[in-house]
């Protein structure tokens, strides 16, 4: 059971920890939607996949994203402390710094476990999933605009691609001429 005054210092600490993620999040989704929207706009993604491939990356970028998170909920929490004169009564009272320490391992395990999980599970799997909806999309869109016959050229301008026979489902080429 806590007590009152180590569930009052973990929500001091937690909503310090969760405005810090919250904006370097909003900073974060802005950075990888600039990425992402220049290699749309070079053709190198498909707009198709703009959001999906978002929020993988997202997603990937939280291992880094939470412990700095918590770094710096945990630094606002102390200092707006400090700076309401709290933590000069509750020396005052006989609670020393390591006081602090059950507070903020409360608050830094579940972060903790939660980075783990992101870090070698969920971050390499989004990174491969973005990348294989990132390589189906391109072999889609491709596919889609080849016709028989003619000579087309590749996403992002870099090359042309001749076929002679494109199959219905547009899965088999024959006779295939690709110049960069």
């Amino acid at each position: 059971m806590l007590r009152i005054l180590d569930r009052y210092l973990l929500k001091e600490l937690a909503f310090g920890t969760l405005g810090s993620a919250a904006l370097l999040l909003v900073v974060t989704i802005g950075g990888t939607l600039s990425d992402v929207l220049s290699k749309v706009a070079a053709g190198r993604y498909p707009a198709s996949v703009m959001f999906p491939v978002l929020g993988l990356r997202v997603l990937d970028a939280l291992s880094a994203l939470l412990p700095v998170a918590l770094f710096l909920g945990v630094l606002l929490g102390l200092a707006r402390l400090y700076r309401d004169s709290e933590m000069h009564v509750l020396s005052s009272s006989g609670m020393g710094p390591s006081g602090l320490l059950r507070p903020a391992l409360l608050l830094a395990v579940p972060v903790t476990i939660v980075v783990a999980v992101i870090s070698l599970w969920l971050g390499p799997w989004s990174a491969a999933a973005s990348q294989a909806m990132v390589d189906n999309a391109n072999r889609s869109v491709i596919a889609a605009g080849l016709e028989a016959g003619r000579f087309t050229e590749l996403p992002g301008g870099n090359g042309v691609i001749y076929t002679q026979e494109l199959s219905p489902d547009g899965q088999r080429l024959t006779r295939v001429f690709v110049a960069s």
